[in-house]
Formats: C-alpha cells, structure tokens, sequence
C-alpha cells in the first residue's frame, strides 16, 4: 500500500477576532506539523486500514486522477478545523481519507502575519493505490517490530 502526500498553503489567512473577513496574500511564516510532514506519514502509516480501501490494485500510483485533495483550516492555536474535500476520487475513498484528516491528532505551529498568529486555509492531498512491495526502510521495520 503507497500513501504519498503533497502539501499547499493557500497565500491567504484570516484574522481569527475579525468579524470582517480580512484575507492576507502574503504570511510571515507557515504552519508547520508538530514533528514535521514525517510525523503526518507516520501517523497516518499507523492509522491507516486497508480493508476499507478494497479496489486499489486497478489504481495507477502515478496517475493524478487518484488524487484526494482534502481542504482544511489551521487556526492560530494549532488546530486543524474544518476539513472537507476539495477534490475526490470517488466513494469509499474520499470519506475514509476526510476521516483519517478529521481525527489526525498532530498540532500545528500556527501561521503568522504582523507578528500575529492567524488561521490559514491548506491543502494536502493524498495518492492511496497498491504499490509492488518496496524494500522496507529501517524505520518501517522498528515500528513492525513494536506493534508485534
């Protein structure tokens, strides 16, 4: 099973207090994931199950057409807010991904504009399909080794 992942920010944040929409086009810094996008693989790695993923191996892993794109909002505590998809591939897919985004535990360092912290929209999007096996990296075989 490949799970690969592609990572955008939107040039655009909102002040969080602000009862007017105010979007940014420019931010000082972006979010970044709590232990890095590798802490995002590893959770996801752990937490994904396969049996609700049936049908992957008519899936081309370097087709862009198996994209999920999952929208969401990083808010200036941290958070993670708000997911949806913002392009699919199609049931049971998309609901299973939203799923995994939705109970993803990693906080953000937030965005920052003017010294501030403020929410920004993101994008990740994930490629689910069935890969030959590749050779196991040395991580890979540590975390088989605890789980058993």
């Amino acid at each position: 099973m490949a799970l690969s992942s592609l990572t955008s920010f939107e040039l655009k944040a909102q002040e969080a207090d602000s009862t007017i929409n105010i979007e940014y086009h420019i931010v000082d810094t972006t979010p970044e994931p709590k232990g890095g996008y590798a802490a995002i693989f590893e959770w996801f790695y752990d937490n994904l199950d396969e049996s609700k993923l049936t049908g992957l191996d008519t899936m081309d892993c370097h087709s862009k057409t198996n994209r999920i794109f999952v929208q969401f909002i990083i808010d200036k505590t941290g958070q993670l807010i708000e997911p949806k998809i913002a392009k699919g591939i199609g049931s049971p897919y998309d609901e299973y991904c939203l799923e995994l985004v939705s109970r993803m535990p990693i906080m953000w360092t937030p965005a920052t504009y003017g010294g501030r912290f403020v929410n920004i929209r993101s994008v990740i999007s994930f490629n689910f399909c069935q890969q030959e096996e590749q050779p196991e990296s040395k991580n890979m075989k540590k975390r088989k080794r605890k789980k058993n």
